[in-house]
């Protein structure tokens, strides 16, 4: 118990909370009864995120650290979901594996811009999440609802593939650089007759 206090004083609550997601989404994950499956992920998915980007807000606590840890366990929880319902034949195998490769690639990127402070979670990357935990929630409510899952499922793929090429233009030439390139580009016009 005092190592859990420990860890729990060097992450900070926000962090705690975030890690804290996937216990119930772990549950979820192995149950047959889809309602409580459904209201496990929820729980998981929406309400811990929303409760740990507030906690981490409330008492000014963000972190880079949290900052990674936040979209990393919302990737775990959602592909966990998605890979059971590929197995289970709810979802065509080559769009899970698309959603799989897009999310690995991206938090790649990801981890290489907040090490160096550069990226944040973007708004693509937000519908993308989102979609997805729409696409799990429908399935685990309505399961004879495949081909809107799917559906959904590749509307989020558009979405990480917009949310992939920011985190790519932000990492190659980021806004800082760009802002002095037009600076000067524009200094230079300026003598020009």
């Amino acid at each position: 118990m005092a190592n859990a206090i420990k860890l729990i004083k060097k992450l900070g609550w926000p962090n705690t909370v975030t890690l804290a997601r996937v216990v119930p989404a772990y549950f979820a994950f192995f149950t047959r009864d889809w309602e409580t499956a459904l209201a496990l992920y929820l729980l998981a998915a929406a309400v811990g995120d929303i409760a740990d980007g507030w906690l981490a807000r409330r008492i000014n606590r963000t972190s880079n650290a949290g900052k990674f840890l936040d979209p990393l366990v919302d990737k775990i929880i959602n592909l966990s979901f998605l890979g059971k319902l590929t197995v289970e034949d709810a979802l065509p195998a080559w769009v899970f594996e698309i959603a799989l490769l897009l999310d690995i690639v991206s938090e790649a990127y990801y981890a290489a811009g907040c090490r160096k402070g550069k990226i944040q979670a973007n708004y693509f990357g937000k519908i993308k999440t989102w979609l997805q935990v729409a696409c799990i929630a429908l399935l685990l409510w309505h399961p004879d609802q495949k081909e809107a899952a799917t559906a959904l499922l590749l509307v989020a793929i558009l979405a990480a593939m917009s949310s992939l090429c920011l985190k790519v233009q932000i990492i190659m030439d980021p806004p800082e650089e760009r802002a002095l390139k037009n600076a000067n580009r524009s200094l230079k016009t300026e003598g020009k007759p």
